[in-house]
Parts: C-alpha cells; sequence; structure tokens
C-alpha cells in the first residue's frame, strides 16, 4: 500500500468478502498509530463492504461434513467410492480447500474477534456502508444452493445497508452495466462520502 501510495490523497476503500477483515485488520493498526497508516488513516473518506462477514459467517456450519471429509481425502483416486467423475472431484477438492483452509479457520479463529474489529471501526468514526447478497451461491459437488453471507451477518448496526436482491456472494461486486445496483449503490456511497450528497454515520 505504501509503495502505491495508497491513502496520500483523499480515497474511499471498496471490499468484498474476506477483504472486510483484512481492511478492518489494516484499520486497526491505523488507529493503534502504525506510522506507514498515518495518511490513509487521515484521507479515508468512507468504506463500502461488500458482502463482508461483519459478524460471522454461518453457512460453514453446514458444510461441517463435507470439510471435514475433504481435508482428510489423500488422493482423488480414492473418491471411485462416492461415484464421482474426475472433473467433479477436481471441482470439490479445489472448492474445499478453499472454504475448509481460508473460510472455515478465518471465520473460527476471527469469529471471537469480529466484535472488536467492529469496536475499532466504529471509535474512528470513519463513513461506511455495507452490501449484502440476496441469492445464494451454489458449493461443492452436488452444487447445494447457500448463503455464504446472509444479510444479518452482512449489516453493521447504525450503518446503511443495500440489499441486492438479484445478486449472490460472488455477483455483489461485479458490474454490469451502468444501471448495475452494485455501480448505483457504490457510486451514490463515493458522492456523499466526498461532500456531494447525504452522509451517513462517521
Amino acid at each position: 500500500m505504501n509503495k502505491a501510495k495508497v491513502g496520500e490523497k483523499p480515497l474511499v476503500v471498496v471490499t468484498h468478502s474476506l477483504g472486510t477483515l483484512v481492511f478492518k485488520r489494516i484499520l486497526e493498526y491505523a488507529n493503534k498509530g502504525d506510522p506507514r497508516l498515518e495518511s490513509l488513516k487521515q484521507n479515508l473518506k468512507g468504506v463500502v463492504f461488500i458482502a463482508g462477514p461483519n459478524k460471522g459467517i454461518s453457512f460453514i456450519d453446514s458444510f461441517k461434513e463435507d470439510l471435514k471429509v475433504a481435508c482428510y481425502m489423500p488422493r482423488f483416486d480414492s473418491l471411485g467410492s462416492l461415484a464421482v467423475s474426475q472433473e467433479e472431484a477436481l471441482d470439490y477438492f479445489l472448492a474445499t480447500l478453499y472454504y475448509s483452509k481460508t473460510t472455515y479457520y478465518m471465520a473460527r479463529r476471527l469469529k471471537t474477534r469480529l466484535e472488536k474489529l467492529q469496536e475499532n471501526f466504529d471509535k474512528m468514526k470513519i463513513k461506511g456502508m455495507t452490501i449484502s447478497e440476496g441469492q445464494p451461491s451454489r458449493i461443492g459437488p452436488t452444487r447445494t444452493k447457500v448463503m455464504i453471507v446472509d444479510k444479518a451477518e452482512a449489516v453493521m448496526e447504525g450503518y446503511p445497508n443495500v440489499h441486492i436482491e438479484s445478486k449472490n456472494h460472488s455477483e455483489t461486486n461485479k458490474i454490469r452495466n451502468k444501471d448495475d445496483p452494485t455501480l448505483i449503490a457504490v457510486s451514490k456511497f463515493i458522492d456523499e462520502s466526498f461532500g456531494q450528497g447525504k452522509g451517513t454515520k462517521g
């Protein structure tokens, strides 16, 4: 960030999914007085958290068994008894590798810290907004439909939320056209953050 000179000029940061936790952690360091983040702290006008797990990631509970199996599968050729194709096995392995080793462990380890991360964000009095997903995503070899981060987990108390009913988790940060609801919400927030519209908490 320093090499890219991020924070030397006024800016609005937009994060997606687990990027929410990463940026909140950066803000935690900034609020503790890290000199490398002082300019970012001073010039940050607002933050948009898109489909971010501000209060947790409950969907992993429904995949405990799938994740457990995936973590202990030694080789693809051992999947014969599961009656799935090699393509399905590869898809299953990649999906569960990501969700088990990234989402599962990060969610479990950080869950106890989510409130502290939010408390720090509140103390910094930064303008903020959340965007929540309205459609389930298909996960695993059976393409089971689950809400990755539901609305209750994405919203932050006291901050505005834009719920996009037509998009799932991975689609919330994709811009399709000029009338895209994500683009409209983020653009409006940026205008407000730079004093061109009605303000938000912060």
